[in-house]
């Protein structure tokens, strides 16, 4: 499904945040470095540093949702999973 939910954080405690995320489907694998940003109302979003294996396996956005600031996946994929590191700046 489209928008899935990866990982969000508190807009009231944290600015922005950088994301390291491995892409897992079957045999076939994804990294790519994700930078989010919000200013209180709009969330901004750069990603780069993309790397697969064999075929691209999802695309990334972000959103705010409430308090709430969200990095979401779009996998190409069904069972496809996500694991990621994140680094958070205060606001």
């Amino acid at each position: 499904a489209a928008n899935q939910i990866v990982d969000s954080f508190d807009a009231t405690v944290y600015r922005s945040a950088k994301y390291v995320v491995q892409t897992t489907h079957s045999t076939d694998y994804q990294t790519i470095e994700i930078l989010v940003m919000h200013n209180g109302t709009d969330v901004y979003i750069t990603r780069y540093g993309l790397m697969y294996t064999n075929t691209e396996l999802a695309s990334f956005t972000a959103s705010k949702s409430g308090n709430s600031i969200r990095l979401l996946a779009t996998p190409a994929n069904t069972n496809t999973s996500f694991k990621f590191t994140r680094t958070v700046v205060q606001a």
